[in-house]
Formats: structure tokens, C-alpha cells, sequence
């Protein structure tokens, strides 16, 4: 796992970002309810919508919404799972969004050029209840051979 603080040079995730910063205002932390579906209806296929799931030692998330991009990089995760069972790597970079309120970048380094952005959000704009994951790239080519090899 490589969490960086450089955001990705991709549109997609920039362009997320400026729908949660835009949705900041003097909150801490943005409030997914405020987000109108057409400011995001392009970005639908990238993003996957996590719900916290509160626990004594540390939070745990449950996928809601799987776009697209995200079912076509795991295929394994499906609505409703916990996302520690199907990707570990993924909760650490989910649950690193929740704790600081800040959103967390990644790259792929395996030849995949997979970006992700997650954002954290807040209903009550302080207690992070909600992260919503965007996924762009893949090499398609590498994913096809690797399902063809049952890989």
C-alpha cells in the first residue's frame, strides 16, 4: 500500500474534489446529503459510497453504492459487504480518511495505473460517517488475461 499526499493528475478525482470542497463551506467536514446528483452524475461509474460501521478498536466500512469502474477493478466486492473482508489495503486508506477528515490519495505501482481518492464526509460536519472512494484507470488488456488465467 502507497498513500501519498500528491492528489492524482486525473480530471475525475480532481473533479470530485471539487464537489467535496465545494460542499465543505464552514464545516470541517463536507455532508454527503448537500451533494445534488447531477453535480455528480458523470462520476457515478468511479465512485463507490462506504458506510462507517462503528466499532470499539477501530471502523470498519460496508459497501453501498459499487460504480462500474470499482466492480470492474474487484470483482469480489459486491453492495453490503464489509470492505475489510473483500480489500484490507483499502479500509486502512478509508479509515485513514475518517480519522483525520482529510481525503487520501493512492496510485497503483504495478503496472495497473489504478488512482484512487477517499473522501471523507459527516453528516453532523465532525464525525466522519460516510467515505466515498473514486476509482479511474486500469489496464483493461492486463485485467482480461488475468480473468482469462483465473488469476
Amino acid at each position: 500500500m502507497r498513500c501519498e499526499d500528491a492528489k492524482p493528475d486525473d480530471g475525475v478525482i480532481q473533479e470530485f474534489e471539487q464537489v467535496w470542497l465545494a460542499q465543505a463551506g464552514g464545516a470541517s467536514i463536507p455532508s454527503a446529503q448537500h451533494i445534488s446528483p447531477d453535480q455528480i452524475a458523470r462520476l457515478m461509474p468511479h465512485l463507490m459510497l462506504l458506510e462507517v460501521v462503528p466499532d470499539n478498536d477501530e471502523p470498519h466500512f460496508r459497501t453501498r453504492l459499487i460504480g462500474a469502474a470499482h466492480q470492474q477493478m474487484a470483482r469480489k466486492l459486491r453492495a453490503g459487504d464489509l470492505l475489510d473482508e473483500v480489500d484490507a489495503d483499502h479500509a486502512d486508506r478509508a479509515r485513514i480518511a475518517a480519522s483525520t477528515g482529510k481525503p487520501v490519495y493512492w496510485s497503483s505501482n504495478d503496472g495497473m495505473g489504478v488512482s484512487v481518492g477517499d473522501f471523507p464526509f459527516a453528516s453532523d460536519g465532525h464525525t466522519v460517517d460516510r467515505v466515498v472512494s473514486v476509482v479511474v484507470g486500469g489496464d483493461k488488456r492486463r485485467q482480461f488475461f488475468s480473468d482469462l488465467l483465473g488469476g
